[in-house]
């Protein structure tokens, strides 16, 4: 009994053996197998770009609020009630330059200057007549002053001659005493011409006065008239038949909308393109596909404190339907650069890492793909312009480039024509 337990298990471990040698056998012969059939080279799906020239426009966009080109209030300058309001006065109605608005009633304003035209033609014949006795008088005072010339000169050479005794003293004293009396009537003639000429300069005084009253009253009477101050349609009315107004009331809006004005907010580090002159594209919400032309006019030289942009204010022709009106919502697009040629890349392709600024070009004849170091010119949203590093014609990776490095092989979809698909080759995209 125990030769057969002895026999039985010296079987039992035999087998074993042999299982565990017939294992190790397979197991070899699968690693040469393994050995002898080379993988395949892993290759990286990307999306190709033919690099071309084109013309590039670099925009900045902003939205603001259309205002109008001018916006005018016309306001009651005197006092009355109104007696008049012209039926083109509704809001959105056009109206001239100077035409007729409203009317406040004029007819005490009439009889003050009436009066004072009364006041002015007295004063007038006044002094035409006190110009009258002047020159009279101013011939009194010639006569007078002759004479006591003639009376000086009388008495001069009778004192000569008492001196020489030639004549009676009765004589000199005579001659002294007629001297007085010249010089007496010269000094009343003087005196009364020059009260005249200061009544003619206090009359020439009150005449100026008068005349300027006159004008006030005629401007008073004029303003009477409430006229447009400019071409342009009515923004608000204020005022109502019978209304009372006073000086300074607000009556009417007029806005000119022929042309109307957006002041966009520009970031500092576009402000030193933008001149005056320069053309701007304006659209709105109301009308997204209508492009308005415009022109900067005003760059103002100081930027917002708070957000470091600068006001440009772009005049906007509005003549054409459909027009757009104050208070729109407006998105401005200004050219801050023009290329006519530029080669240009999309931004999403241009890789950034501690070597610099890259992409990858591929080789179509080897399928590899190639690291190329880039220099940048402006660099938009979408698009970068390439300053060096780029030649046209050459194929970059637009799509994938994260899973690349030099020297990778790549594959890529083919068109029916043989060259490389997906997305466009040269796109016409739009920098903004």
């Amino acid at each position: 009994m125990q030769r057969r337990a002895w026999i039985s298990g010296g079987v039992s471990l035999l087998i074993l053996l042999l299982t565990v040698a017939g294992i190790l056998i397979l197991l070899k012969r699968d690693d040469e197998s393994k050995a002898r059939i080379p993988e395949p080279t892993r290759r990286v799906f990307v999306d190709l770009r033919e690099v071309a020239e084109r013309p590039y426009t670099r925009w900045v966009e902003v939205y603001s609020t259309v205002a109008p080109f001018r916006k005018g209030t016309v306001s009651a300058q005197v006092t009355g009630p109104i007696v008049e309001v012209a039926s083109t006065t509704e809001p959105g109605m056009s109206v001239r330059e100077d035409q007729e608005l409203a009317k406040i009633e004029d007819t005490r304003y009439r009889l003050t200057l009436q009066k004072a035209e009364a006041n002015l033609n007295k004063l007038q014949a006044l002094l035409s007549i006190e110009r009258n006795e002047n020159e009279r008088r101013a011939a009194i005072y010639g006569i007078a002053k002759q004479r006591l010339a003639l009376a000086q000169a009388d008495y001069e050479r009778n004192r000569e001659l008492f001196e020489k005794e030639i004549i009676a003293k009765k004589t000199l004293e005579n001659a002294e005493n007629e001297l007085e009396l010249r010089r007496s009537a010269f000094e009343n003639s003087r005196s009364e011409l020059q009260s005249r000429q200061a009544r003619i300069q206090s009359i020439e005084a009150d005449l100026g006065s008068a005349r300027a009253e006159i004008d006030r009253l005629q401007e008073d009477l004029a303003d009477t008239v409430i006229r447009a101050p400019f071409a342009g349609v009515i923004g608000d009315r204020f005022v109502e038949l019978g209304d009372q107004v006073a000086p300074g009331q607000k009556l009417f809006t007029v806005l000119e909308i022929t042309s109307v004005k957006v002041v966009a907010r520009i970031p500092s580090e576009f402000i030193g393109r933008i001149k005056a002159g320069m053309p701007v594209e304006v659209t709105t919400r109301a009308y997204p596909t209508t492009v308005l032309n415009g022109a900067v006019i005003h760059v103002y030289p100081e930027a917002d404190p708070r957000n470091r942009t600068f006001a440009v204010e772009v005049k906007v022709n509005n003549q054409v339907e459909p027009r757009i009106l104050p208070g729109m919502f407006a998105r401005v697009r200004v050219p801050v650069m023009t290329l006519d040629q530029a080669l240009l890349v999309p931004r999403d392709a241009i890789l950034e890492d501690n070597r610099g600024t890259h992409i990858y070009v591929v080789d179509l004849s080897t399928q590899t793909a190639r690291r190329r170091n880039l220099v940048l010119g402006d660099v938009g949203p979408e698009e970068a312009v390439v300053s060096e590093g780029l030649s046209p014609g050459e194929m970059v990776v637009v799509s994938g480039q994260e899973r690349l490095q030099d020297g990778a092989p790549v594959e890529w979809a083919v068109s029916a024509s043989g060259s490389p698909s997906g997305k466009p080759l040269t796109p016409p995209i739009e920098t903004r």
